[in-house]
């Protein structure tokens, strides 16, 4: 489970953060799974995050680096999405081009 976290719809940062607790704390209960955010380093840094937020593993989505930025309040990123249009054997595809940031096991253990 991911929330994509990307925009606010207008709402103040504060109410946003409080609404996207609990919404992942429902999906937590719900599922029994802890969910994971996706968003961009700047958008979640200017959301302002508590540290209790770090709780959820951290979906970087930070284009053209050679290491992506990793915002507050987390230390380290899970999986980092590094482009939007990956590059394969020189054939572009249609797909985003993802690392993550651990062992085979350790991902396994994710499900």
């Amino acid at each position: 489970m991911t929330m994509d976290w990307e925009t606010t719809d207008g709402d103040a940062a504060n109410h946003d953060v409080e609404a996207g607790w609990a919404f992942l704390d429902h999906i937590e209960k719900a599922t029994g799974k802890i969910p994971i955010i996706y968003g961009s380093p700047a958008f979640l840094r200017e959301l302002g995050l508590p540290a209790l937020f770090t709780r959820f593993p951290l979906w970087v989505a930070h284009y053209g680096v050679s290491q992506p930025l990793i915002p507050t309040p987390w230390k380290t990123w899970t999986f980092w999405q590094c482009n939007e249009n990956a590059n394969v054997a020189g054939i572009a595809n249609p797909c985003d081009a993802d690392f993550f940031n651990g062992t085979l096991e350790q991902l396994k253990l994710l499900k």
